[in-house]
């Protein structure tokens, strides 16, 4: 029966009274409990009766995932116990719960301790289909639900991001409208640690290779600035194939720090982010901590494993022995710790193993070993049987551990001295060897504590600290390095790859370029190092938009890792798409849509149509497709993807994110207004929360959505989202950065149809000033549509000589290029344009008709509407050239068109009857003429917020 929270502490203080008394004397005591506790004999009597037999030697675990029961011993009760009580506090049932929380249905209970309850269970809301481990902690009573939620969404998805073999990932996180908050987990269908080892009557030197495992794991992550801190045999299980996999990596991070001033410490049991039993001295003490804390639990269950026991005696079973052992009392050796009817296993752990297990649990952090790496290695020297570090290193030990790997040399009286010497040789090198990699290991130790120890309240001072605060702490940390340059080469690789989690290529290039330069210096040019580096670099110029570098940089990364065979063949795949990414990004859509389309095919046939990797190439392609007019086959292939695309993917963090931005871009393509913007307008609010303000992504997406906005007719929206953009990029990029040049161009776009010409000519102007004063990453492309805008500008405010100056020069520089497309059609267009005005019709309908015929080589919508605005300035010119009946059919084409492309509110529909108005003019129908020009501008600016020019000369 589940004890209210009063009841939980009458409990407590009556059990310090009855643990320091014999068996006699708890029985004494129990048979004269005053009434006011009579209550609680039964169970009282159970837990004493748990203290009296031996300590278990696999507790159940308190959130585990076992789907058999084992034996609870008292410590492992209480804080059960105190979960249930806390529940009970905030209103939760302890024995029932709603079928469904939050986006997961509960199909049954399997674990239950001191942080809350686990289920299996399954999405329900459409997502991924799959079962997973569902943790429900118990949230402090006080708690703030918002605050929780904050931290949650700040650490799910470095936490998700974690891939590696051995570690059991974390899919999601979150709070449920009712409050409460969980965790849902791989689903892992095995057996802890010890519990499997037992069944298995595994020998020792087995116990030691699986428990290999674990610290290869461990490292892992803890390479990637995450530690457990909960480390014990039921988070660490073996699965049927006899495979580790450890359980809540990080969740005691999520967890921790959530109670609120005023209601406690974080450490108090019901709400605990660690397990007494396996807690380090640090932990106990509440000191900050860091990955020598993981260490210590690591002892712990290392001495557990191989000896049957935890390495302290206690004089009771109360929390308050046990912490004052941890911090008080030296460990057992594991040896002392079997009994006398294991003669053969006391005396195998007895020396180097019994050093090994003491020294991960010294009580100063800086006494352990100063990395899980390094606590391996001398597990691997034993099997080997070399010196390991943990021993003192004296002459007599390395010649003792040379001789037993050696016996037979070692006999051979013709060459034992030699091979004495050598064999001392080789060892005091590895010893040295061993020693120079402790000392890096210990650096990246004392680097990785100095990123936690930003979050203590005393450096934190009351912020909110965010990944990017942890991260810009880490490059400063960096610097500490310089006399490792190879060590900080490699803790830069990873501050990178978190930089492009969260979006922020600025901060990541430098890092990238570093990576290149010390895979260079360390392995060579055409290593393998060389082509991951410049793989990771071409990542982060194709993230920036910095696409002809970024072409660039992947060719010389695919020349390097083609070299490498089968070891490369995915990360080539890989590549390959991000060739064709840019490709398209420069408008070089055939190339981008035969290579995207190929690589596809060998993805299929390497991973299957669900893999991730798949889906994202399917989505590249559709949005391929709708780039070069094959409408049809880009939205089946949409449709086809739907149901993977609605999937939650939350493993997949900021990249399933902007993969709907992807979405929505393919769907602006295909003029599906309302649904493209409605999923890029998700996409940029999901990106901003995943990764803060400051990322490429929200930039694009953002960019985007305006032109979006642009080319469904609502000018004052585009330039409100455009402008917002530019001030996100002035903050991200810097304000004289070639993008934020890009970025302002295209906010000229929506301020002239919106009438604010004297603000579209000051960006306009700022942005070429920007782009001529140095091009930075803008490929040659970009940098000439800044110039188109700028010109369009000039013709706008009506300095038209000067606009006719660009547009001659931009068209000269066009030709040059070669490759002529729609975006040298614009530039004749805006000529055409700009001749009209100044009087001469006859070389605007030369340049009229020459972007005409460039646009109808493109079979899409844009470049059917882009010809029929040639068709309209056309019209312009052939009514100043008194052509009336040519320029009725050349009108009449362009409604025709306009009609088949844009819907019936569309604002720019109103070009046609203002087009029209010359022609009446033309034909002495002045009235008539007036009165449809008022008209046309009156809807146009009703439907879109910008004006139209008192006359037409030119279009837009």
């Amino acid at each position: 029966m589940p004890l209210p929270a009063a009841d939980l502490a009458r409990l407590s203080r009556l059990l310090d009274q009855a643990l320091p008394l014999n068996e006699a004397g708890r029985e004494a005591w129990l048979a004269n409990l005053p009434p006011e506790d009579a209550d609680l004999r039964v169970l009282l009597a159970e837990l004493l009766a748990d203290d009296a037999a031996p300590l278990s030697r696999e507790a159940v675990a308190p959130v585990g995932l076992s789907r058999t029961a084992n034996p609870i011993a008292l410590l492992d009760r209480l804080p059960a116990m105190a979960a249930t009580a806390a529940r009970q506090a905030l209103g939760q049932p302890a024995n029932e719960r709603n079928s469904r929380v939050g986006p997961y249905g509960l199909l049954r209970r399997i674990g239950e301790g001191g942080m809350g309850e686990v289920w299996l269970a399954e999405r329900v809301d459409g997502g991924l289909q799959r079962e997973v481990a569902l943790k429900l902690p118990a949230r402090p009573a006080g708690s703030d639900p918002q605050r929780l939620a904050r931290r949650f969404e700040r650490e799910r998805d470095i936490l998700a991001a974690l891939e590696h073999p051995h570690i059991a990932r974390l899919y999601d996180a979150g709070i449920a409208p009712d409050g409460q908050p969980y965790l849902a987990m791989e689903y892992v269908d095995g057996q802890p640690l010890t519990a499997w080892s037992e069944q298995q009557a595994l020998p020792l030197r087995a116990r030691i290779e699986l428990f290999l495992q674990v610290l290869q794991a461990v490292q892992h992550a803890h390479s990637q600035l995450v530690v457990h801190r909960d480390l014990k045999p039921s988070n660490i299980f073996v699965n049927r194939e006899g495979q580790v996999r450890l359980l809540d990596f990080g969740i005691a991070t999520l967890l921790a720090d959530e109670a609120e001033p005023g209601h406690g410490p974080a450490t108090e049991w019901a709400n605990a982010p660690m397990t007494p039993n396996y807690a380090s001295p640090e932990q106990i003490a509440g000191e900050p901590l860091g990955t020598a804390s993981d260490v210590y639990s690591l002892g712990v269950v290392l001495c557990e494993l191989l000896s049957g026991q935890r390495p302290y005696r206690l004089a009771r079973a109360s929390r308050g022995a046990l912490e004052d052992a941890i911090l008080h009392t030296e460990p057992s050796r594991p040896s002392q710790l079997v009994g006398a009817e294991q003669p053969l296993l006391r005396r195998e752990l007895r020396g180097d193993l019994d050093t090994i297990a003491l020294k991960a649990l010294r009580k100063a952090p800086a006494e352990r070993y100063v990395s899980a790496e390094a606590f391996e290695q001398d597990l691997r020297r034993w099997l080997r049987h070399e010196p390991v570090l943990a021993h003192p290193s004296h002459w007599t030990y390395r010649t003792r551990k040379f001789m037993r790997r050696h016996a037979l040399p070692v006999a051979a009286g013709a060459v034992a001295t030699l091979g004495l010497a050598v064999g001392l040789g080789v060892a005091l090198h590895q010893a040295e060897a061993a020693r120079r990699q402790a000392q890096r290991t210990l650096a990246v130790q004392d680097f990785l504590i100095g990123l936690f120890n930003e979050a203590d309240p005393a450096h934190a001072q009351g912020r909110e600290l965010s990944a990017h605060d942890l991260l810009a702490r880490g490059e400063r940390e960096l610097t500490r390095l310089a006399a490792e340059p190879d060590l900080a080469a490699q803790l830069g690789g990873v501050l990178m790859t978190l930089y492009g989690k969260l979006g922020d290529g600025v901060r990541a290039l430098p890092l990238a370029e570093q990576q290149v330069a010390w895979a260079l210096q360390q392995h060579g040019a055409g290593s393998m190092a060389h082509g991951d580096a410049l793989m990771a670099l071409g990542r982060i110029h194709t993230m920036l938009d910095h696409h002809e570098q970024a072409l660039a940089t992947l060719a010389q990364a695919d020349a390097v890792l083609a070299q490498h065979g089968e070891a490369r063949a995915d990360a080539r795949l890989t590549l390959a798409m991000m060739k064709a990414d840019n490709l398209q990004a420069l408008l070089r859509t055939g190339e981008a849509l035969t290579l995207a389309q190929d690589t596809l095919q060998r993805l299929l046939a390497r991973h299957g149509a669900q893999h991730w990797t798949v889906i994202k190439a399917e989505v590249q392609v559709a949005t391929q497709l709708a780039a070069t007019g094959q409408l049809a086959r880009s939205r089946e292939a949409l449709q086809r993807l739907a149901p993977a695309l609605a999937r939650d993917w939350p493993e997949q963090g900021l990249e399933a994110t902007e993969l709907r931005a992807d979405v929505g871009y393919a769907l602006w393509q295909l003029r599906e207004f309302e649904a493209s913007g409605e999923l890029l307008r998700q996409a940029i609010a999901e990106l901003e929360r995943l990764a803060g303000p400051r990322n490429a992504g929200t930039i694009q997406a953002s960019r985007t959505l305006g032109m979006l906005y642009m080319d469904s007719g609502q000018y004052a929206r585009a330039a409100e989202v455009l402008r917002s953009n530019v001030a996100r990029s002035r903050t991200f990029y810097g304000p004289g950065d070639s993008e934020t040049a890009l970025n302002l161009s295209f906010l000229v776009l929506p301020l002239y149809r919106t009438n604010d010409v004297a603000g579209a000519l000051a960006a306009a102007r700022e942005a070429w000033q920007l782009v001529s004063a140095g091009p930075g990453t803008l490929s040659g492309s970009e940098q000439r549509g800044v110039r188109r805008r700028f010109a369009g500008a000039l013709l706008a405010a009506g300095q038209t000589s000067q606009a006719l100056a660009e547009f001659a020069a931009l068209a000269d520089d066009e030709r040059a290029a070669g490759g002529l497309d729609t975006r040298h059609a614009t530039t004749l267009l805006l000529q055409a344009g700009a001749l009209n005005t100044a009087g001469q019709p006859r070389e605007a309908l030369a340049s009229a008709e020459a972007g005409a015929a460039l646009f109808g080589r493109s079979d899409n919508s844009a470049g059917r509407l882009g010809r029929a605005k040639c068709l309209m300035v056309q019209t312009l010119a052939l009514v100043a050239l008194q052509r009336p009946d040519e320029a009725a059919q050349s009108l009449a084409e362009a409604e025709r068109l306009f009609n088949a492309e844009l819907p019936a509110a569309h604002p720019d529909r109103e070009l046609l009857p203002w087009i029209r108005s010359t022609l009446l003019q033309a034909g002495g129908q002045t009235a008539a003429a007036e009165t449809m020009r008022n008209q046309a501008s009156a809807r146009y600016t009703e439907r879109s917020g910008g004006t139209l020019p008192e006359r037409p000369s030119y279009v837009f």
